[in-house]
């Protein structure tokens, strides 16, 4: 993707991509145009709210590329820090010891800091070969990290390089304390912030592994559970992580059994990692390098036993800001919780204590400058502190509607403010002359039409998405996300342009396609493909096919590759039948069913109904 050297530079970009005009622009925003200009050149910074307003009006939310180019422009003590921690988590043998001391050593003149005294006791960690020392160096490491309310990037990376060197009390009570918390008052649910799932896999297998050496059972099950509860949270697409669950569950059958047999391991082991290599031939898939690790730490621990004796789980933290709170409260709440004094962070954060105060109980903003500043004090990113409720426009009508649209689903109907707010939608939309605007409005509006069932009303909204999208140079994230729910209303035409656009962001390793999770794609193709069983041309159908069948799987989209594995396999089916008939076909889609079942058998599997519906759209143009 195209590498941005400031924030504003990205943002003018998306502008101009999407033909947003200036005066537009700083008009809703509460720009002067030359003002405007000065923040593109880099010589003036925006208010938090004006940055929000920007923000909303661009349809850009606080995360995906965003975080990434606000990292590298305005956060350089945490971009130090998650360098550092990523050569100190890496595997092997630290390279260039001394030249990371000495980076930590300046980091901590710089900043006088306690973060960077960690880093090098971790280092000292790391450099070790006495066990006993790495022990006492992992304690003094985790006590001070347990001194803390909140665990951000900073906490948790510094937690997966002690981990291995702690013992089970300290790291069930961590994982516990701080990857999850309650959702309500005196309700404790065992289920981490959505933050924390960035981490869930090395998390994941470090818990187990810390579990497998102490050869309990009951230990083992709690380690394997924790996956599932933070999936029960919400509804998680991620394929990889659904399959994860069904494998752990399957395992917990197994430790939960009055005697555990290597034999009854590799039962559940085998039979998952053999469906997989199915799907995947030689590509190389980073889902069976975890399972094949997990395997060989549940298999090296030898003997277990179950000891019968009931746990007490640590409470989890709750989370540490309040979230109706303004951003100067909510921030406020997070510096506490990292234990950074006022004075500390306004000498850093370059700004007097009457600035912060008054930021803090709402009756000033700060600069993005100074506010990225602090942040980077606290080592908390700017999309952990503002979110989309703090978005105008986005936060009041077009998330509300959406949120809930599914709800209503269920009952065929719509919500009773549907009306009123989908007309402010679209007169706010017409009023500030904004084309995402207007896109947002036409996804309700098509969303609500397939609510009711009406799936040929649907249809003009989103011919109008896909003409509005057609019209741009480049294609932004949101751009992909509304092409995933529009694109089986297009025509055939439209598809097939559809079609050469994905296929050249493909080949192209800076195209914002590679920031869609890979939950995303199979959308997108059998989207297609539905356009194609809809005009009854066999070649229409094939020239999918075939696309989907040579794109080699994308790995550097993201763990998903499995995924694609299940929608080449499927194009193969699609193929078979159109050139031999349902019949022939049937034993392909026999074993390609029994494949994401072995993986996946839960009922909520929505790969399988993903592919059943899109198998049920077949028209007469398909040979019974």
């Amino acid at each position: 993707m195209t590498q941005y050297a400031t924030t504003s530079a990205y943002l003018e970009a998306v502008r101009a991509t999407h033909h947003i005009r200036i005066k537009a622009l700083c008009a809703y925003v509460g720009f002067s145009p030359r003002t405007y200009q000065r923040i593109v050149r880099g010589e003036a910074s925006p208010t938090v709210d004006e940055f929000c307003r920007w923000l909303a009006f661009l349809h850009v939310i606080p995360s995906e590329r965003l975080h990434e180019v606000m990292m590298g422009e305005l956060f350089p003590i945490t971009t130090a820090q998650n360098e550092l921690l990523t050569q100190l988590r890496a595997p092997g043998a630290v390279a260039a010891p001394d030249a990371m001391r000495a980076r930590i050593a300046a980091y901590a003149k710089q900043t006088e800091q306690s973060d960077f005294s960690l880093l090098d006791q971790l280092l000292d960690l790391r450099l070790s070969a006495d066990p006993t020392r790495q022990q006492a160096l992992a304690k003094a490491v985790i006590t001070a990290l347990q001194t803390r309310d909140h665990w951000s990037n900073f906490e948790i990376q510094c937690f997966l390089v002690v981990e291995p060197h702690l013992n089970w009390s300290v790291v069930s009570h961590c994982m516990d304390r701080y990857m999850c918390f309650p959702d309500a008052p005196n309700k404790v649910t065992w289920a981490p912030s959505d933050y924390f799932l960035a981490w869930a896999v090395p998390l994941q297998a470090g818990y187990v592994q810390a579990a497998a050496r102490t050869h309990i059972c009951e230990n083992v099950c709690q380690a394997l559970a924790w996956d599932q509860a933070i999936r029960r949270m919400k509804w998680d697409p991620d394929y990889d992580h659904q399959a994860t669950s069904a494998l752990c569950q399957r395992l917990i059958t197994v430790f939960e059994a009055p005697e555990v047999t290597p034999t009854a391991i590799e039962a559940v082991f085998q039979p998952t990692l053999a469906a997989m290599a199915a799907l995947t031939a030689t590509q190389p898939l980073q889902l069976m390098d975890q399972f094949e690790a997990l395997r060989q730490a549940l298999l090296a621990a030898g003997d277990y036993h179950h000891d019968h004796r009931p746990r007490h789980r640590a409470t989890p933290l709750p989370l540490p800001y309040t979230p109706a709170a303004g951003i100067g409260a909510r921030f406020d709440q997070l510096r506490r919780a990292q234990g950074v004094s006022i004075k500390s962070l306004c000498r850093l954060a370059g700004f007097s204590r009457d600035v912060y105060r008054h930021f803090q109980d709402g009756s000033g903003s700060l600069r993005l400058a100074q506010l990225c500043r602090a942040l980077d004090c606290i080592h908390v990113a700017f999309d952990e502190l503002v979110t989309t409720r703090d978005l105008p426009f986005w936060s009041t009508l077009v998330a509300s509607l959406a949120q809930a649209l599914p709800v209503y689903a269920q009952k065929g109907e719509l919500p009773p403010d549907f009306a009123a707010k989908s007309k402010a939608l679209h007169e706010q939309a017409v009023a500030v002359d904004n084309p995402l605007f207007l896109t947002g409005w036409l996804v309700v509006m098509m969303s609500s039409e397939e609510t009711l069932g009406h799936y040929d009303a649907a249809g003009p909204y989103a011919r109008q998405l896909l003409t509005l999208l057609a019209g741009y140079e480049e294609w932004d994230t949101r751009d992909y996300y509304t092409l995933a729910d529009a694109g089986d209303h297009a025509d055939l035409a439209s598809a097939q342009l559809t079609m050469r656009r994905l296929v050249n962001a493909v080949k192209k390793p800076q195209s914002m396609l590679g920031q869609t999770p890979m939950a995303i794609w199979p959308a997108y193709w059998t989207g297609l493909l539905t356009v194609g069983y809809r005009s009854m041309d066999a070649g229409a159908v094939r020239a999918v096919t075939r696309v989907i069948r040579q794109i080699g799987a994308p790995v550097r989209y993201g763990a998903n590759t499995i995924l694609w594995g299940i929608m080449q396999h499927y194009a193969a089916y699609i193929e078979q039948v159109l050139t031999q008939g349902r019949a022939a076909a049937a034993p392909q889609w026999t074993a390609l069913c029994a494949q994401i079942q072995q993986i996946t058998p839960d009922e909520g599997n929505w790969a399988m109904r993903l592919l059943d519906a899109n198998r049920n759209t077949w028209t007469a143009l398909l040979r019974p």
